[in-house]
């Protein structure tokens, strides 16, 4: 088992065990204090321990080395788990805004307690926390998986943020009804836009588009620094996972031996890696330039 993938379930078990104290203490006061929001806190919670389980298994596969009939890796499962997060967030999203507009004829009794307020502040400094912490891991061992699965416990952290005011809100303002109601659809609100934000990257490297224009320019002012490199074009770039393919033709004088345009093609590859930790492999055609 490598190192990264060690750290990878270590960082996301850890993740997963606080996901599931936090689920079991939202639930249970939501249900008892019947807090709508809280509840519905509560469930996205445990799409967040869903989700955890799914990295956990998944890096297991994700990490395997190239081989014959995968010369790229098997990187991309780890973008389709990060488009499953994206998708399980958003269909908890509809849940809880789906409960919480039916809910609106239910006879509201009282509002909220102060153990609700309680939890909800918990959980918004745990997550955040969580979220901070993980997202250091997923940077530093490149994990779009684990930087989406970040941005799961923050979204988390401020789905509890609406359960909180309308408690304030109940506190203060006692004649105000549905609080709690308009607080969980704040939350799925949220949730819905936090899952588009994890989902759409994933979505854009399946779709096969290019790195971005940074990493286009970056290869470019780096075959300026060679004289010997007259122009660069055709340059194609895309995303596996945490990392960069590129392949890029450059023009060279159409008079030097075929071993110095290699020469050069190899010299400028050399560059491109050691430069830039996220392009993993580039592929150059040299051209003679007219």
């Amino acid at each position: 088992m490598s190192k990264t993938k060690k750290q990878i379930q270590k960082t996301t078990f850890k993740g997963m065990i606080i996901n599931l104290a936090l689920t079991a203490a939202k639930c249970s006061v939501g249900y008892l204090s019947k807090s709508q929001a809280l509840f519905a806190d509560g469930i996205h919670s445990l799409s967040d321990t869903a989700t955890d389980i799914m990295i956990i298994i998944g890096a297991k596969f994700w990490e395997q080395p190239a081989d014959e009939c995968h010369p790229y890796g098997h990187a991309r499962i780890e973008t389709l788990v990060t488009i499953i997060i994206g998708a399980a967030l958003a269909f908890t999203a509809l849940f809880i805004g789906w409960e919480a507009v039916i809910s609106f004829n239910d006879k509201v009794d009282k509002n909220p307690g102060w153990i609700v307020f309680s939890i909800a502040i918990i959980s918004i400094i745990v997550k955040e926390s969580l979220f901070r912490w993980t997202i250091s891991k997923g940077k530093k061992f490149k994990s779009s998986a684990l930087i989406s699965n970040a941005w799961h416990h923050r979204s988390d952290a401020l789905s509890s943020i609406p359960v909180a005011i309308a408690v304030l809100g109940g506190y203060f303002f006692p004649n105000l009804k549905y609080l709690d109601q308009i607080a969980a659809m704040l939350v799925a609100i949220m949730l819905l836009k936090a899952s588009w934000s994890i989902a759409h990257p994933g979505i854009l490297e399946i779709c096969e588009a290019s790195a971005g224009a940074e990493t286009k320019r970056f290869l470019k002012e780096l075959a300026s620094q060679i004289p010997e490199i007259k122009e660069i074009h055709a340059i194609r770039t895309r995303k596996i996972g945490g990392s960069v393919f590129a392949d890029l033709h450059l023009l060279v004088d159409p008079k030097i031996s075929v071993e110095s345009g290699h020469k050069i093609g190899g010299k400028f590859k050399k560059m491109v890696l050691e430069s830039n930790k996220d392009i993993v492999d580039v592929l150059v055609h040299i051209e003679p330039f007219a």
